[in-house]
């Protein structure tokens, strides 16, 4: 497997999130292994490994987000989740664990072609995010 291909994998299983945008998994693995690397490339990259990647594209909708600005591109709005099994998660509290690991597990299974599945998805993802920090704050 190429070794970009590696290490975007490692930094997916490492990170606390179960999925990352294109642009922040860019800047974790960039200056490892190739500071040229573009957010395309590393896109096209993930996607010739089906069998380890999942790229969902979050679809732009009417509202406002606290997540995303309106001038977002495409590549912006792209996650990647790792779909194979990577050992064991990062540490954390074991109700922060199983929401990451079942928001990762739900990646595994959506029809990136469902807007509708895409956009759940997408929402159980942010949501994730928040309770993360909600509790994590707690834990401290």
């Amino acid at each position: 497997m190429n070794t970009i291909a590696l290490r975007a994998e490692a930094a997916l299983h490492a990170h606390p999130h179960p999925a990352l945008r294109i642009p922040e998994l860019l800047d974790l693995i960039a200056n490892d292994v190739d500071r040229s690397l573009t957010a395309e490339r590393l896109r096209s990259i993930l996607e010739s490994h089906p069998d380890r990647f999942r790229i969902l594209e979050a679809w732009t909708r009417r509202w406002k987000s606290k997540h995303a600005d309106d001038g977002d591109s495409v590549i912006d709005r792209t996650w990647v989740v790792a779909i194979a099994d990577g050992g064991d998660p990062p540490d954390g509290p074991r109700s922060v664990m199983r929401l990451r690991e079942s928001v990762r597990w739900l990646g595994r299974g959506i029809d990136g072609r469902s807007a509708l599945e895409v956009s759940r998805w997408y929402a159980i993802t942010l949501a994730e995010r928040d309770a993360r920090a909600a509790l994590v704050k707690t834990a401290a």
